[in-house]
C-alpha cells in the first residue's frame, strides 16, 4: 500500500501508534498499575521514535528538493542532526531508566507484600523455615482440593507452606474456566502434588483431571488424609468409574437450560467437562492414573492433617509434609531457625523444634500487645478462624489470636487487658454460643 519509508507510511504509524497510546492511557488495560505504567512508557518511546523519523525524513527530503526552496523554506525544513541523534539517545536512555524503575519497584512492592503475608501466616507460632528451589519452574507444591469442602484449609496450608519454605505454593482460588492454563501454569511448574483428601475430593471431576495430567508429566503425589476422607471408598469409586461417570448420554440442548438446576444435569456437566479434556468417552486412562496414584499414596506414604489440632501439632503437621515433599522432590531438607540453635536429626530434631518453640512461644506471649481475639467454636470454623486470623494479623500488624480452648490462657489474658484491650471476633455458627471456651472468653 505504502512505499517502505515513504512519509505517507510514517504518517499512518505514527496515527496509529497515538491512537494505542491514548487507548492505554485512558482503559489501562492491565491489572497491575505498573504494568500500565510500563506499557505507557513503551507506548509513547515507539510514538517519540516516530516522530523522530519523521523528521528526519523531512530533513532528507530538504536535501532532495534544496534547489526548488527559498533560503528561509530550506533553513526551516533542515534539521541538525547531530543534535537530533543525540537528544534521541537521551530519551532512549531516560525511557530505559523509567522502565527499569517502574519494573524495580513492582518487584520490590511484591517481596514486601510476600514477606509481610508470610510474616503473619501463623502468628502465634514462629516455625522453622528452609529455602526451597523449585526443579520444575515456580512453585514447591500444587494444592489439589474440592474447595467446598476443604478450601479454607488449603489457603491456611498454602500460607503455611510460603511460610516455612520460602517458595510459594500454587492454590488456584478462581472459578475453573481453562483447564489447560491452570495445568500448564501450575501442575507442570509444581515440584509436587499436595491432594487435600476431603470426603468428595475423589468424586470431583476438576480433581480427577489434575490427577490425570500430574501422571501424565510425572508430578510425584502426596496425599494428606483429613478426617472425613477413606481411602477404601476411594478405591472402591475408582473401581466404579464407569458406573459412576455415565457418559453415554448427552443431555437434550432444549431442554438443558430448563434443567440445569437439577443436579443431575449440573453433574452432567461436569462430566462432559471430562469428555472434552479427554476427547473421548473411554475412560481407560483417567481411571489408570486413579489405581497409580492411590498405589502411589498407600501406607506410610500418606500424612494425617487435622486443621483443627493446636499450633504445635499443625507445626508438627507441616514438618512431616515439608520433609516428605523433599523425598518427592529429591531435595534434601534441612530446617533453620533465627533464634533458636537447631541440633539432632530426624525424629529428635523435629521433637527438639517443638519444645524449643513452645517454649519461645510461651515467653512471647508475655511480651506481646494482641491486636485481637477470635472467638469461635473450634470444632466448626477452626479452618475459617486460621485464615481469617491470618488476615487480621496482616492489616493490623499486631498478631491475632484464636480462642475456643480453655487450655490455652492467653486469650482471656489478652481481653482482660485494660491497657490495651484486643478487638473482639466472633464467628457465629449454629452451637458457638453453647461452647464452654467460646462463653468464657
Amino acid at each position: 500500500i505504502f512505499t517502505v519509508g515513504s512519509t505517507k507510511q510514517l504518517f499512518v504509524a505514527l496515527v496509529v501508534a497515538v491512537t494505542w497510546l491514548l487507548f492505554v492511557m485512558l482503559c489501562q488495560p492491565w491489572k497491575l498499575g505498573s504494568d500500565n505504567a510500563v506499557a505507557m512508557s513503551c507506548s509513547f518511546s515507539f510514538v517519540i521514535v516516530l516522530i523522530i523519523a519523521q523528521v528526519f525524513k523531512i530533513s532528507e527530503l530538504a536535501d532532495e528538493q534544496q534547489g526548488l526552496m527559498s533560503k528561509w523554506q530550506y533553513d526551516l525544513l533542515k534539521t541538525n542532526e547531530a543534535a537530533l541523534a543525540v537528544a534521541m539517545f537521551v530519551f532512549t536512555i531516560a525511557i530505559f531508566l523509567l522502565v527499569c524503575g517502574t519494573i524495580g519497584a513492582q518487584v520490590y512492592v511484591g517481596h514486601l507484600k510476600d514477606k509481610q503475608a508470610a510474616k503473619w501466616s501463623v502468628p502465634t507460632l514462629d516455625p522453622p523455615y528452609f529455602h526451597w528451589r523449585p526443579k520444575r519452574g515456580l512453585y514447591s507444591c500444587f494444592l489439589s482440593h474440592y474447595k467446598m469442602e476443604v478450601g479454607s484449609d488449603a489457603r491456611y496450608l498454602s500460607d503455611l507452606l510460603r511460610k516455612m519454605l520460602r517458595c510459594p505454593a500454587f492454590l488456584d482460588s478462581s472459578t475453573l474456566n481453562d483447564l489447560r492454563t491452570l495445568f500448564s501454569e501450575g501442575i507442570a511448574k509444581s515440584d509436587v502434588i499436595i491432594m487435600l483428601g476431603s470426603e468428595g475430593y475423589i468424586t470431583r471431576p476438576w480433581c480427577l483431571l489434575e490427577i490425570f495430567e500430574a501422571t501424565r508429566i510425572g508430578v510425584p503425589f502426596l496425599l494428606l488424609e483429613c478426617p472425613t476422607f477413606n481411602l477404601a471408598k476411594a478405591r472402591e469409586f475408582v473401581a466404579n468409574l464407569d458406573e459412576e461417570l455415565d457418559l453415554t448420554t448427552t443431555p437434550n440442548p432444549k431442554t438443558f437450560v430448563q434443567n440445569q438446576k437439577n443436579a443431575l444435569w449440573s453433574r452432567k456437566l461436569v462430566e462432559i467437562t471430562i469428555v472434552n479434556y479427554l476427547g473421548t468417552n473411554d475412560l481407560t486412562e483417567l481411571k489408570a492414573a486413579l489405581v497409580g496414584m492411590l498405589d502411589s499414596v498407600e501406607g506410610d506414604m500418606t500424612i494425617a492433617w487435622n486443621s483443627n489440632a493446636r499450633d504445635e501439632q499443625i507445626l508438627e503437621q507441616a514438618m512431616h509434609i515439608c520433609e516428605r515433599m523433599g523425598e518427592l522432590a529429591g531435595i534434601s531438607v534441612k530446617w533453620q531457625h533465627d533464634k533458636i540453635n537447631l541440633h539432632g536429626t530426624g525424629a529428635s530434631l523435629k521433637k527438639y523444634i517443638l519444645a524449643e518453640l513452645t517454649t519461645l512461644r510461651l515467653a512471647l506471649g508475655k511480651l506481646h500487645v494482641y491486636g485481637g481475639v477470635i472467638v469461635c467454636d473450634r470444632n466448626a470454623a477452626h479452618r475459617e478462624a486460621r485464615v481469617l486470623q491470618a488476615e487480621l494479623s496482616c492489616m493490623m500488624g499486631k498478631p491475632v489470636l484464636v480462642g475456643g480452648n480453655l487450655e490455652e490462657e492467653t486469650p482471656i489474658k489478652a481481653i482482660r487487658d485494660v491497657h490495651s484491650p484486643p478487638t473482639v471476633s466472633l464467628l457465629m455458627t449454629a452451637d458457638v454460643l453453647y461452647n464452654k471456651h467460646a462463653m468464657a472468653e
